[in-house]
């Protein structure tokens, strides 16, 4: 598994791009499918901090709480560039 992380990390970025412009425009929808995805695909990949971020932003966006989704992708972002950082 250790040698897909890389790739996980390269495919993040894109859908962390399509999180940032769903929860921009309100489409809460695509923003629960989003984070849904990565609340699995986090832990499975090793990255707890990201499946448990993920659960946080699609709880946000069941409950149609665009202020908050906004600010936990936010931190999603922050994230994931210490996590590029610590695997690089």
């Amino acid at each position: 598994m250790d040698s897909l992380v890389p790739w996980y990390l390269q495919d993040l970025a894109g859908e962390i791009e399509r999180l940032k412009l769903a929860v921009k425009i309100g489409d809460l929808t695509t923003v629960r499918y989003i984070a849904h995805g990565l609340k699995g695909s986090g832990g499975a990949y090793g990255f707890p901090d990201l499946s448990s971020m993920g659960a946080e932003i699609e709880k946000a966006a069941v409950t149609n709480d665009v202020e908050l989704a906004k600010s936990l992708v936010k931190q999603l972002r922050e994230l994931y560039t210490q996590i590029l950082e610590e695997e690089l």
